[in-house]
């Protein structure tokens, strides 16, 4: 099965700022019977167990920041786009609502930083072609991964005028999702969605 579709999206201009852009996407999904998968959200494999569990591998890729991106971001430096190898495991609560895992590691420019991410996500169906869907995830950052995104080292304190500020490691943030997805032909689908997102603790305070 092959999914294709242009995606408008808009948000922050980075985590964490109050500046906003807008962008456009192309959204690509393809998977195969036997597990494969490809597409704008990595490639990988995915192991059905046949039992609510289910999981498997992906490759995934950081897109980095630009400190071209925000003025607040002038003499912070790039951080680069970096590729992320993952793993997740699902558990399907019941036949509407599942409850989600995944593990990444490789972003930063060190290469070093690791996210993890919980999940619970649901579907409730309006009409035969019509349904809610929503979710709330939390993810938590270890220190590599916390200090590229919100630290302050001494280089580039002195480059930007920030004070320096080491983030430790723990919950990043957490997120609200509800959306709508609409088929409005066989082969033709609407989805929209809003996302609210808090940064936490260490994250919140940079």
């Amino acid at each position: 099965m092959v999914m294709l579709g242009l995606g408008v999206f808009n948000g922050p201009s980075y985590l964490g700022s109050d500046e906003r852009k807008t962008r456009a996407l192309p959204l690509i999904d393809a998977r195969w019977r036997n597990g494969w998968f490809a597409g704008t959200r990595g490639i990988g494999y995915r192991l059905d167990t046949g039992t609510p569990f289910s999981g498997g591998v992906r490759l995934t890729v950081d897109r980095g920041r630009d400190e071209d991106d925000a003025d607040a971001l002038r003499g912070m430096g790039d951080i680069k786009a970096r590729p992320e190898l993952g793993m997740f495991v699902n558990y399907k609560l019941t036949p509407q609502l599942d409850l989600g895992s995944s593990f990444r590691y490789g972003s930063g420019n060190d290469r070093e930083g690791i996210l993890a991410d919980i999940s619970l996500r649901g579907t409730h169906p309006i009409t035969p072609s019509n349904r809610l869907v929503g979710g709330l995830t939390m993810t938590l950052a270890n220190t590599k991964s916390m200090q590229n995104t919100f630290g302050v080292d001494a280089a580039q304190s002195l480059s930007s005028g920030y004070a320096p500020y080491s983030p430790g490691s723990g919950l990043r943030n957490v997120q609200l999702q509800i959306g709508n997805m609409t088929m409005l032909r066989p082969n033709t689908m609407l989805f929209i969605r809003v996302d609210a997102r808090r940064l936490m603790g260490d994250a919140k305070d940079s």
